[in-house]
């Protein structure tokens, strides 16, 4: 059945809570994530801590970062030039198919000759290791595979590293391993809704008895060569890790294929024709239209986008001062002011007042109220309680 929205409640609005209908939304299970979240791993960093991940070494090479936060977050995961074996991880079950997405900041004078490895998943107890990392033979970021006979690079590169320094990147891996000694493995990466590395369901990613699923664990800023360093460092944030290609991503067109933005959705309940997400807008502002994307567990996808309730800004009309709007003399020294402002998605509940010598407001300011309390709030579209001049 294809995937198909019908319909959303709630607002669109990160903290939300929003319910999606429709039809063929597929199945995916509860894979043990903290609060009422479904996937395995979620994490933004908003509460200002590493304590979801553990470290290859000690973590003392790691820090949360708010320098280089991206639009609308306050912290982000922050690798150091120092400690190259300690990466971030996570032990996940061991499965069958793995997801993971990430946004992910390659600091300017991190030196594309380096062998970096950004991403890492494999085995404690084996030597298979899925490998997404550049090294001075490329100018491309490639994807490698790590086991005890070789290495075996994947065929497809085509993301140069100079294009994702000193930007936020929006990146997904997803991999398969061999079930019942059969050979459908397979692994692919894609930057920013492009596809950057692949290898097609031919078999012979894992050789036998070197698959992942002996003490599996996923990693960021897994190593990096001391010849070079990496500069300022690699940085992390909005971190969603899952044993399913079941999600809701938001993005910034109306079809699949001409989104260049992404933001995942938490989802907290899952069933054929209904969804509950706790919502993210992530880089997105508050006016962005955004569209919705459903993936079933096949990874199945509704191609054209649902747009999903954006905030209505106030309009502001019919200002007045004294009650009137084009008063011919003002005698009094704290005159009062009131506007019409047609309501848009919230209520307001402050206004601000500024004047200028000019029409075009192209000079320095004459007055600046600052922030004012509306009493009442206008739940409606309705004029305003009068403020005075000075107030």
């Amino acid at each position: 059945m294809a995937v198909t929205v019908t319909g959303t409640t709630g607002t669109f609005q990160s903290g939300n809570s929003a319910v999606i209908g429709g039809t063929g939304f597929g199945t995916r299970e509860d894979n043990g994530g903290e609060k009422n979240y479904l996937p395995r791993l979620w994490d933004d960093f908003e509460d200002g801590l590493l304590d979801n991940w553990t470290f290859r070494v000690d973590g003392t090479s790691w820090e949360i970062n708010t320098s280089q936060a991206r639009t609308n977050s306050t912290y982000c995961a922050h690798k150091k030039n120092e400690g190259t074996l300690d990466a971030m991880q996570i032990r996940p079950s061991s499965q069958s198919f793995y997801y993971t997405s990430f946004w992910m900041y390659l600091a300017s004078d991190v030196n594309r000759l380096n062998n970096n490895k950004y991403f890492r998943a494999g085995s404690t107890d084996s030597n298979a290791n899925l490998v997404w990392n550049s090294n001075s033979n490329n100018d491309d970021i490639q994807m490698t595979v790590e086991f005890a006979v070789g290495d075996t690079q994947v065929d497809v590169r085509s993301q140069k590293i100079d294009d994702l320094k000193g930007s936020w990147n929006f990146v997904e891996i997803m991999w398969g391993l061999p079930v019942l000694e059969s050979s459908n493995d397979f692994a692919q990466v894609t930057v920013n809704g492009y596809l950057s590395n692949f290898l097609p369901d031919s078999g012979g990613l894992w050789p036998p008895d070197e698959t992942m699923t002996k003490s599996p664990y996923i990693s960021l800023g897994t190593w990096f060569s001391t010849t070079y360093g990496i500069g300022s460092g690699f940085f992390y944030d909005d971190v969603y890790i899952d044993y399913t290609q079941a999600r809701v991503m938001i993005g910034n067109a109306s079809t699949w294929d001409t989104c260049s933005h992404f933001e995942m959705q938490i989802p907290t309940s899952w069933s054929a024709t209904s969804i509950v997400i706790d919502v993210n807008r992530g880089s997105f502002e508050s006016t962005d239209s955004v569209y919705l994307y459903i993936f079933d567990e096949d990874g199945a996808y509704n191609s054209v986008g649902y747009l999903v309730n954006s905030v209505v800004v106030p309009v502001v009309s019919n200002l007045l001062c004294e009650g009137e709007s084009e008063p011919s003399e003002v005698t009094d020294i704290t005159p009062e002011f009131s506007a019409y402002i047609t309501k848009g998605t919230n209520n307001v509940s402050k206004v601000e007042i500024q004047m200028s010598a000019t029409d075009a407001f192209d000079g320095d300011l004459v007055y600046d109220s600052g922030s004012l309390d509306l009493d009442p709030v206008l739940t409606a579209s309705g004029r305003t309680d009068d403020k005075s001049y000075g107030e």
